[in-house]
């Protein structure tokens, strides 16, 4: 009976497993599913061949009618694991332990389910001549001496191991084939090539065992010298195949070993940091921010090309390292494609809401002026005012042409105001309240002190009335910069301080001071000003001395 397991197939041996403890790595969540899955079918095989080994009986005659068949039955169901178990090996590392002790398993019952198999067909598993009726030696295969029953057992033997290693060979053979034929070589599965480098231990292994079974047997044996010319020629395959197949695997391991990357987390969590600033939020929230994002969109896009571009031979193999940084790659490619989609929903509509903006301040200007209504100008007004620069900027950020003739509104609208709040400079000065002051902290006498040094580097003779910090907390913002040709990452939290300073006997200036904490370098405060000089300011930033408590 022919059951068509003849030939080990390619992708089994090809999966032989050596453990090598330089290639040894944990298994992912897949591998482990997969290991699962292969040790169900390993025990269902072995199960299966049990009760075919039970059905055939003991010995190493071919059993006769039904005990055959029902053998040849029982071994057709074990056989129909093998498949799938060669699939998994292919799939899982071999040099897991975990998968070197299953695969152990495996090679021993496909062993046994071989040597069943040429018993039910009435070979030996070798390959060798069935033996003759009892009682008669088998006639010498190529002529010889005869051999003695041991001596053909070990002939047996040395014939079993070298069909396995002719196997081998031949998917070796197709390895070597398929690897030399590749346009890119870089491209190759390094795992691939590091089974064939397993498939051609494990093969030596094997052909060692038969060279020390034909060392025992008379050289003028019957099939001996066939069986030793056939061993010199297979050592001569694997020979080949792993000149082949040697520098092509360092070649590969050394393109997917991270320790040949210094700069690998560093670009990798650089790449992920660049994708989070693409945030379609800012367009409500941050404005400002969303107008500097803007600006360098294409240097950051630069920026993710050239992390790619650098990492190039990783990125196609399949590696936890290189999903970690394929995975941050698509992440950028998705943010920073939302990011362009929404501030270019966002243009359409600009250049309508910024003259919108501009007519609602020119309005709230002409109300407060007929109205009588100062303290709009120091609170409504300049609101609006900053909503529209925001936008003005934005859209320069996104296209400096198109934003070009608003800003030209702009600096009319605020030349317009000066003088509209000139016309009301004394009622301003005196609507105009104390600073909120809601800061709590710990640390409020330090800040305080750092706003007054700070101004005081401006003006050194300055009387300093009062300090107020209308935030309650500090606001962090974290992204990167592009300053020049140079990226450099900006983690920094900002808290606005209001120092007020006499300006005479009646009134008091207000000088804000931008009091920072950079979280790169170990938390370090400093404080910049505002203003560049101690020079006059907008009415709505002057207020009566007597209402400072």
């Amino acid at each position: 009976m022919n059951c068509g397991f003849g030939r080990i197939g390619v992708s089994l041996v090809l999966s032989v497993l050596l453990v090598n403890p330089a290639l040894a790595r944990e298994l992912d969540a897949r591998q482990k599913q997969l290991l699962a899955d292969a040790t169900k079918h390993q025990s269902q095989f072995e199960s299966n061949l049990k009760l075919a080994l039970e059905a055939a009986g003991p010995g190493d005659s071919a059993p006769s009618g039904s005990k055959a068949r029902l053998a040849g039955t029982r071994l057709q169901s074990a056989m129909q694991s093998v498949p799938t178990l060669e699939a998994r090996f292919a799939e899982l590392p071999a040099d897991d332990a975990q998968v070197a002790q299953l695969r152990g398993r495996f090679d021993q019952a496909l062993g046994q389910a071989r040597a069943l198999e040429a018993r039910l067909s009435g070979k030996p598993a070798g390959g060798a001549p069935a033996q003759s009726p009892a009682g008669k030696a088998a006639p010498p295969a190529g002529g010889g001496a005869k051999l003695d029953y041991r001596q053909e057992e070990a002939l047996k033997g040395a014939r079993f191991n070298l069909e396995q290693v002719d196997g081998y060979a031949n998917a070796l053979d197709e390895l070597v084939a398929q690897t030399a034929g590749a346009t890119d070589k870089s491209a190759i599965d390094y795992r691939q090539v590091a089974r064939g480098m397993n498939t051609i231990g494990e093969a030596r292994r094997k052909l060692g065992f038969a060279a020390d079974a034909l060392g025992k047997l008379p050289a003028d044996g019957s099939g001996v010298a066939e069986a030793q010319q056939q061993h010199d020629a297979l050592a001569g395959r694997l020979d080949a195949a792993e000149a082949a197949l040697r520098p092509l695997g360092e070649q590969l391991q050394k393109s997917v070993d991270v320790g040949n990357y210094p700069d690998f987390n560093t670009d990798v969590s650089r790449l992920g940091e660049l994708a989070a600033m693409f945030n379609p939020a800012l367009l409500q929230s941050n404005k400002a921010q969303a107008a500097e994002i803007a600006r360098t969109a294409d240097a950051a896009r630069e920026e993710r090309n050239r992390i790619t571009a650098k990492y190039a031979d990783l990125l196609k193999q399949d590696t936890d390292a290189s999903r970690r940084l394929a995975g941050a790659a698509r992440h950028f490619d998705s943010t920073s494609g939302q990011f362009a989609r929404a501030v270019g929903e966002w243009a359409k509509g600009a250049p309508a809401a910024i003259d919108a903006g501009i007519a609602r301040v020119n309005e709230m200007a002409a109300t407060a002026i007929a109205e009588q209504r100062p303290a709009w100008f120091a609170g409504g007004i300049p609101q609006h005012v900053a909503f529209v620069e925001e936008d003005v900027n934005l859209l320069a950020a996104l296209d400096p042409s198109a934003a070009k003739p608003h800003a030209d509104k702009l600096d009319a609208l605020r030349a317009e105001l000066k003088q509209k709040e000139a016309s009301l400079a004394e009622k301003i000065i005196a609507t105009n309240p104390l600073p909120p002051d809601r800061y709590r902290g710990n640390d409020r006498a330090e800040l305080e002190a750092m706003a007054i040094a700070q101004w005081k580097s401006v003006q050194p003779d300055a009387q300093v009335l009062k300090v107020c910090i209308p935030g309650e907390q500090w606001e962090r913002e974290t992204m990167w910069r592009l300053q020049n040709t140079t990226w450099y990452k900006i983690d920094r939290s900002r808290l606005q301080a209001q120092v007020l300073v006499a300006k005479d006997d009646k009134l008091a200036v207000i000088r804000p001071v931008n009091l920072w904490i950079d979280h790169i370098s170990n938390d370090k405060r400093t404080a910049t000003n505002f203003d560049e000089a101690a020079g006059d300011v907008e009415p709505r930033r002057m207020l009566l001395r007597d209402k400072i408590r």
